[in-house]
């Protein structure tokens, strides 16, 4: 949606998911790649550095991060400083989205599908409490 609307994005991803750039150590990254940034679901114990590192890229471009991540990941005790320290702008909690790559190691277990998403986005000029809102996975797929 955004590349459509004109915007450079970057989409990276450490394994390949069969869309964006792979092979991709976000954590390695030096320089800014572009305004925009999103990272596919991450681990729990690597999301705090990787979405450190990804805001501190984007800081320097003024653009905004985008990052797919476990809807628990917002309501754990021990995130809680981090997420009042770093407020993003918006949280879109997403219905039905299975983070596992099926082509590299077949169905999903029942726990991964079990799992709830959401893409949380930070903007260098938002400020206060973020925005809530709800996406059906349904409305993207194709086929």
């Amino acid at each position: 949606m955004l590349s459509a609307a004109g915007h450079q994005v970057v989409i990276t991803a450490r394994y390949a998911y069969g869309f964006g750039e792979s092979g991709v150590n976000c954590l390695a990254q030096q320089t800014p790649r572009a305004p925009y940034r999103r990272q596919p679901a991450l681990w729990a114990r690597a999301c705090r550095r990787l979405t450190l590192k990804a805001l501190a890229l984007t800081r320097q471009t003024g653009g905004k991060t985008a990052l797919l991540l476990n809807l628990a990941s917002l309501c754990h005790p021990s995130r809680t400083a981090f997420w009042q320290r770093n407020r993003p702008a918006r949280i879109y909690a997403i219905d039905a989205v299975v983070c596992w790559p099926e082509h590299r190691y077949g169905q999903a277990p029942d726990v991964f599908t079990r799992h709830r998403y959401c893409w949380v986005v930070w903007s260098p000029d938002h400020h206060g409490a973020p925005s809530f809102g709800w996406l059906s996975a349904g409305d993207f797929r194709s086929g």
